[in-house]
């Protein structure tokens, strides 16, 4: 009996030996890439890395390219030249049967679709250079031009001259730190401007980065660490560990910006100095001087932690403001040694702003607005000292600046005067300033928690709120999407991350006029930049022909009972004449300043040939905020790219809590289209949040693009959105991607977003997204989606990963040959290139071709140590026994867990396999008290667990 189970134990050993063996003499070929996104500028050259295992002898590659224009010129096979921006694909096949490969590629030109990528010092050095100061064949990089960092750069040892120091305008373009660093910059010399740019003109826009490690000393007359001066829009960058000094009489410095005459939002700066210590020098934490000029100079949603010094104007925040706006920041952090300083006894200080000044040439008060101020003040001379205001100068008695709900403790700031200064011509009354002086414990600890409960709120006057000019209208500070409390953890308020700048105050800010009318409309052309609110409904006048307006003000209407616009304005277009440079829109250009809030807008297109048409804007640089769109939009084009959108053609601004109904309708054979519900294209540092669409898309074409029920393609954030409409694409459209949210996610990010109750048609088709190489994180598609590439939650995906999905998804194939799966069409599987985890499916399947349950690619093959894919989709589960459909197995699949199998009964471990994760319709519904989705850690902060009801997401918008 021993001799006979030594016998087994014998076979079963060498069956294991044996299949590995074997396992190894049938291994199947392979072929995967290293990089599979490219960031190049025009003029490089990009080399494609094929890694192939197993090839048989008679196996070939080859590749082809899908573009539109000359984007790319093939050397041979795998070595192409950039030559023009854009984007294309290049597709790796193979005469056996082999997955292809996708492979991304952007080109920067410079243009804002396709910015030049910043990769080195020399690249930024060489911004704005002419072609005489480069090397001979160098690519010319100028300073109107739009520009991405893709990595941090250290300047630590480069000698930096300001970027457009030469030129009277400055920099005129875009600039993406895209989440980088620039470190170690260092500048001495005398300029007349100095930082990293000397100036940012009016058409300027930076963001979204850090500058870290300046050292500055200059004899200047501006300094910054991002800018000399600025008339443009700064967003969301920091300044931290840097030293800003100018050694010059008169000198205006910042640690951010030393003059600014433009908008900057979200930014703000930590351990730093800041001195212009010279005869009348101003100096401020973050900005030097805030002045207003052709438009209102704003400093917002912003912070200063920095110890700051001078001999005229000291601020914690900003040493002067004339005319200018500051609202929603704070100066310091309890407990930190910051503080502020001057050698001049009569200097003023401030611990928000040194001098708060109104504007005499075209009466524009200052308004200081929700802040406090926590940093240290001298006490030496408190006539000159105050803890939020050094000096109050208004223009005249009509005519004075606006202080509302500023907060100051005299515990850290050591003063009891918030105002020192009060200067003719007016003597303002004590009861006319929006500031009170609290303990430290006050100010951290009385947040009204329900501060939108008219019942609850606190008495005006008292912590975080302020009182109009009138006396009749309470103001609070907004803790929902502006403040974050931090009472919890016994520290101040700090401003939240999304936090979104908009004109919420009309009274403070200044109504130029009512719009109820398209004569008063017309207004707008003439006074752009000022504030307006609308009124009463109107139709624009078709007599003449009208010209979509450049804004840069506000438009404020009111909400119904309903929470709808109470106010529309109508418009319809029906022939060529009216349409101006291919465009229709309500709206041209918004500028960065521009504020359309509570705006309905109602438009008819009928059969036109546009280039972009949209409901509300050509272009987006503001904010839109509840608004709403119907109506209905029919065009077409042969030659050009094709933007149609139910709101806004470009966003490079805020749209939050809006909504479109109109419906999109083309017919013709462009270029490429981009469409979207609600935007055509949205690029880098915009958001589109909290907004809807259910109009539906209806294209009948031949080209290349992308179509997305929110977005057609988006290079940036979209968040708690919902489509509901339907999509219907037909024609010749093998390269055009359909999403249910965005057609294509562009290393960006969609969250809590759904597509529902709505059906999709066409050739690649995604519940969520089309083809993505972003991130999408708790989305959800519930529709019927149709065509021959389908995924219920992507298409393609060629980058980066999905988690806490759900796809609940009536899958439909058009043809013999389709392909439908539950979570996604294709995934590029090697080395995790992407991957999603804790996706659940539970699809049911339709129509002709091949139904997978989960990827045609091979998403659940192992690592180590015979099958060299990682695994790529990993603790997720579908629904096995719904319909007819088909697990995305290969062979090397099955192989390998039948050796994990058979491991288990040998000494050999084999690793690499993991289960698959199907489940039943009952388990799905919690017959087994949903043991699987709780096993492979599907979290309850996400996910909702009913019994009966298959699992849902909590978070998702609906």
């Amino acid at each position: 009996m021993k001799r006979f189970w030594v016998f087994v134990i014998i076979c079963i050993v060498s069956l294991g030996i044996g299949f590995t063996v074997f396992r190894f003499m049938t291994y199947e070929e392979t072929m995967s890439i290293s990089q599979s996104v490219f960031q190049v500028n025009v003029g490089e050259e990009i080399k494609l890395d094929v890694i192939t295992e197993h090839f048989k002898k008679t196996t070939v590659l080859s590749t082809e390219i899908t573009q539109t224009g000359n984007v790319l010129q093939k050397i041979d096979d795998f070595t192409f030249t950039a030559n023009n921006g854009g984007q294309a694909i290049i597709t790796i096949s193979s005469n056996s049967d082999l997955i292809p490969i996708k492979v991304q590629v952007n080109v920067g030109d410079g243009t804002n679709a396709s910015p030049f990528y910043v990769k080195n010092a020399e690249t930024l050095a060489s911004i704005g250079k002419s072609a005489d100061l480069l090397a001979e064949g160098s690519v010319i990089y100028p300073l109107s031009r739009s520009y991405s960092l893709v990595t941090d750069i250290n300047l630590s040892n480069v000698d930096w001259t300001p970027i457009g120091i030469d030129s009277e305008d400055g920099f005129t373009g875009r600039f993406d730190f895209n989440g980088h660093k620039i470190i170690g910059l260092t500048m001495s010399g005398e300029f007349t401007s100095a930082g990293l740019f000397a100036k940012l003109s009016a058409d300027a826009d930076v963001f979204n980065g850090e500058i870290s490690n300046v050292a500055i000393l200059s004899n200047c007359d501006y300094v910054g660490a991002l800018a000399g001066i600025n008339l443009g829009s700064v967003t969301n960058v920091k300044v931290s560990e840097s030293s800003i000094k100018s050694t010059k009489d008169g000198a205006v410095a910042g640690g951010l910006v030393g003059l600014n005459c433009g908008g900057i939002y979200n930014s703000n700066v930590v351990s730093t100095k800041v001195s212009a210590d010279k005869t009348n020098g101003i100096a401020g934490g973050l900005v030097g001087v805030s002045q207003t000029n052709s438009s209102r100079a704003i400093v917002t949603l912003s912070s200063s932690v920095a110890s700051v010094s001078a001999n005229y104007a000291v601020g914690g925040l900003v040493g002067k403001a004339y005319g200018s706006t500051i609202e929603n920041c704070y100066v310091g952090v309890v407990g930190n040694d910051s503080s502020l300083s001057s050698t001049n006894s009569t200097c003023y200080i401030g611990g928000v702003v040194g001098i708060l000044e109104g504007l005499n040439a075209n009466n524009s008060v200052s308004v200081i607005k929700d802040t406090y101020s926590v940093i240290n003040v001298p006490t030496n001379n408190s006539s000159y000292v105050g803890a939020i205001i050094g000096q109050n100068k208004n223009i005249d008695t009509s005519n004075k600046n606006k202080i509302y709900g500023n907060y100051y403790s005299e515990e850290t700031s050591g003063v009891s005067n918030a105002v020192a200064g009060l200067v003719d011509p007016t003597n303002p009354e004590s009861s006319d300033f929006g500031v009170y002086k609290k303990t430290i414990e006050q100010m951290i600890q009385n947040v009204p928690n329900a501060y939108k409960d008219e019942s609850k709120i606190t008495p005006v006057g008292i912590y975080y709120s302020c009182v109009s000019t009138d006396g009749k209208t309470n103001y609070y500070w907004n803790f929902d999407k502006i403040w974050e409390s931090r009472y919890s953890q016994n520290e101040m308020p700090v401003i939240k991350a999304d936090a979104v700048y908009t004109t919420t105050n009309l009274d403070v800010a200044g109504i130029q006029g009512e719009v109820n009318s398209f004569e008063t409309f017309s207004v707008l052309a003439t006074n752009p930049n000022a504030n307006y609110k609308l009124t009463n409904s109107f139709t624009i006048d078709r007599s003449t022909v009208y010209t979509p307006i450049d804004f840069n003000g506000s438009l404020v209407g009111e909400l119904d009972e309903s929470g709808n616009p109470a106010f529309t304005i109508t418009f319809v277009v029906d022939s060529e004449d009216q349409l101006v440079n291919g465009q229709v829109a309500l709206f041209n250009v918004l500028g960065k300043n521009a504020v359309i809030q509570n705006v309905g807008v109602e438009i008819s297109v009928s059969g036109l040939s546009v280039k972009s048409a949209a409901a509300l804007a050509v272009v987006n640089k503001g904010k839109l905020v509840d608004c709403k769109t119907s109506g209905t939009i029919s065009t077409t084009t042969t030659n050009s790219d094709e933007y149609l959108a139910g709101m806004v053609s470009e966003n490079y601004g805020t749209i939050s809590g809006c909504t479109s109904s109109v419906s999109l309708n083309f017919d013709g054979s462009p270029s490429s289209i981009y469409v979207g519900g609600l935007v055509s294209y949205n690029f880098t540092n915009s958001v589109i949040e909290n907004s809807r669409n259910t109009g539906n898309i209806t294209i009948t074409a031949s080209t290349t693009g992308y179509v997305g029920g929110i977005v057609g393609q988006s290079d940036s954030k979209v968040s708690k959105c919902v489509n509901k409409g339907s999509i219907f694409m037909q024609g010749k459209l093998d390269e055009c991607y359909v999403g249910g949210v965005v057609g294509s996610v562009n290393l960006s990010y969609v969250e809590k977003c759904s597509n529902l109750d709505n059906s999709i048609t066409a050739v690649n088709v995604g519940g969520v997204a089309g083809i993505t190489t972003g991130f999408i994180t708790e989305c959800m598609s519930q529709a019927t989606l149709k065509g021959e590439r389908v995924g219920g939650i992507i298409c393609y995906m060629n980058k980066n990963y999905f988690t806490n999905c759900l796809s609940l998804n009536y899958l439909v194939g058009n043809s013999d040959e389709s392909v439908v799966c539950g979570l996604g069409y294709y995934f590029s599987i090697r080395k995790k290139a992407s991957y999603a985890t804790h996706v659940f499916s539970g699809c049911t399947f339709g129509g002709k071709g091949t139904r997978y349950y989960e990827s045609k690619s091979y998403v659940r093959q192992g690592d180590e140590p015979f099958v060299n894919y990682e695994l790529c989709l990993d603790a997720s589960i579908y629904i096995n026994d719904l319909y007819d459909a088909k697990r995305s197995v290969s062979w090397g699949e099955k192989l390998a867990g039948f050796a994990n199998w058979l491991g288990s009964l040998t000494p050999l471990d084999i690793a690499g396999w993991r289960a698959d994760s199907p489940c039943s319709n009952a388990q799905a519904k919690g017959s087994d008290g949903f043991v699987l989705f709780y096993e492979s850690g599907f979290s309850t902060d996400v996910w909702s667990f009913v019994e009966g009801e298959y699992p849902s997401l909590k978070n998702v918008a609906k």
